[in-house]
């Protein structure tokens, strides 16, 4: 591999060699943190495909970099030889380092190497779990949707696992929370009954349509 530098422009971004569900803010916060002290934190190279440059690790550096405004960046540049070699270094770089990865992201995994030909056996050594945890990911996780498409569901979502997962459960599955809903309501109801909710026109408009789409429910029960 050589070490060199490129402007962060020229780095073509691709989910498809992102194991983890998305961008966390957390971690990206500390990385522009990082880079804006006085004496800026040197980062770890982007790892870019040749010649392609299709950014195969360090994309929360890259959004770090983008916010800060730098726009050349260090990376590190590696010829691929398929798309499938391209994920099992994407997904290698992403165990054992920052937090760990969670169900949903072995589900995205799964989803992901069946698509280049990786097998569950491989899978199970670079995620360094064993196939007996995939098969249960598979089974209790991984959703259809309309047109058949696989999908990976977050823990909030995985009871609609036997259902066909329509357009407004997939784009809820976007930006769902992991927690169960029983989770959500249960906060709700402590903070009314702790009457600890501000004083806000929006927070109100908001409750009210709320309370019009549990009565919706309920009355379907």
């Amino acid at each position: 591999m050589a070490t060199t530098t490129m402007p962060i422009a020229a780095i073509l971004l691709d989910r498809e060699f992102f194991p983890r569900k998305g961008i966390n803010e957390i971690n990206v916060r500390k990385l522009v943190d990082a880079l804006e002290q006085e004496s800026p934190a040197e980062l770890p190279p982007l790892l870019v495909s040749d010649p392609e440059h299709i950014l195969v690790d360090g994309f929360h550096r890259h959004r770090a970099y983008e916010k800060v405004g730098i726009t050349t960046v260090p990376v590190e540049l590696k010829h691929y030889n398929s798309r499938a070699d391209m994920l099992r270094d994407a997904i290698t770089a992403n165990v054992g380092r920052g937090q760990d990865l969670q169900p949903y992201d072995y589900a995205r995994c799964l989803i992901l190497c069946e698509q280049v030909g990786i097998s569950d056996t491989e899978l199970a050594g670079l995620l360094r779990v064993n196939t007996v945890r995939l098969d249960r990911i598979r089974e209790q996780r991984i959703g259809r949707t309309l047109g058949h498409k696989k999908i990976a569901l977050k823990r909030s979502l995985s009871h609609l696992i036997e259902h066909e997962i329509t357009p407004e459960i997939e784009r809820l599955n976007e930006h769902a929370s992991g927690m169960q809903p029983v989770f959500h309501v249960d906060q709700l109801i402590a903070f009314l009954e702790a009457h600890a909710l501000p004083d806000d026109d929006k927070l109100r408009t908001r409750l009210t349509r709320l309370g019009a789409l549990i009565d919706d429910y309920l009355s379907e029960l």
